[in-house]
C-alpha cells in the first residue's frame, strides 16, 4: 500500500486542480476569445454558455478534467476495480507543459504541418495497405503454404502447414497461419523495425523479404518528403 503522505499530496494536488478548472470554467465567459483560444467564434454572436462550452471541450481543456476525474470516482466507489487503469488518465496532466507560450506554438506549427500533410499521409497510407496486403499474401504463399500430415502429428493430428528449418535440415511448424498475420511480420519489416519474432527461412521467402525491405524505404521517404515540403 501507499504510504498516507502520497495520498495527502494527491488529494492536495487534486485540489487544487479542481479549484483552477472551476474557476476557468465560471469565468471563461468574460474572457476575450483570443485568450481563451475561439478567436473564431465572435464573441456578439455566441452566448456565454456555448463560448464556455467551447472553451472546456477544447483537448487540453478536456486533459485537464480527465487528469482530475480518476480521484472523485475513487472516492465515490465508482469503478473500483479499474482504479489502476483510471490512474493512467492523470498522466494526461504533463500536457498542461503545452500551454506554456514557447510550447504553444510548438504544438501550433505541428498542427499546421500534420493538417497540410494529412491529405497526402493518407494516399501514402492507402498505398502502403496495398501494398502490405500483397507482400502478406506472397510471404504466406512462400513460407505456410506447404500442408502436412506426417510431420507434428502428436501436436497436430489433423495436419499444419510447415516450412523448413532456418538450417534447410528439417521442417517446422511455419509461423506464417494467415495473411492477417502475415501482414505484422510485413509492416515489423517495412518500417525497419524488425522485432525477430518472425522471419522467413525459404528462398522465395527472403527474396520477398528483400523486396520489403527497400519497398518499406522508399514509403518511409516518400512519407518523410511530403512532411517536409509543408515545412
Amino acid at each position: 500500500a501507499l504510504p498516507i503522505s502520497f495520498h495527502r499530496t494527491e488529494m492536495g494536488c487534486v485540489v487544487m486542480f479542481t479549484i483552477d478548472y472551476l474557476l476557468r470554467a465560471v469565468t471563461a465567459h468574460a474572457m476575450c476569445p483570443e485568450e481563451i483560444g475561439c478567436s473564431r467564434y465572435p464573441l456578439e454572436e455566441v452566448p456565454w454558455w456555448k463560448l464556455t462550452v467551447r472553451y472546456l471541450t477544447q483537448w487540453l481543456n478536456i486533459a485537464d478534467f480527465l487528469a482530475i476525474l480518476p480521484w472523485y470516482l475513487e472516492c465515490f466507489g465508482v469503478l473500483v476495480g479499474s482504479s489502476s487503469v483510471l490512474r493512467v488518465f492523470r498522466l494526461t496532466r504533463m500536457f498542461r507543459l503545452l500551454k506554456s507560450q514557447r510550447m504553444r506554438s510548438c504544438v501550433d506549427m505541428m498542427t499546421d504541418i500534420i493538417r497540410e500533410a494529412l491529405p497526402g499521409l493518407l494516399s501514402v497510407f492507402s498505398l502502403t495497405c496495398l501494398v502490405g496486403l500483397l507482400f502478406s499474401a506472397l510471404i504466406y504463399f512462400a513460407e505456410g503454404s506447404h500442408y502436412s500430415v506426417d510431420h507434428f502429428q502428436d501436436e497436430y493430428p489433423y495436419g499444419v502447414y510447415i516450412r523448413p528449418t532456418i538450417d534447410a535440415h528439417g521442417w517446422e511448424v511455419s509461423p506464417f497461419p494467415s495473411i492477417l498475420t502475415a501482414s505484422w511480420w510485413f509492416f515489423t519489416t517495412a518500417t525497419t523495425v524488425g522485432y525477430g519474432d518472425l522471419y522467413p527461412t525459404t528462398h522465395f521467402g527472403r527474396f520477398v523479404a528483400v523486396c520489403t525491405f527497400y519497398g518499406g524505404i522508399v514509403l518511409v521517404s516518400i512519407k518523410l518528403t511530403i512532411i517536409g515540403t509543408t515545412f
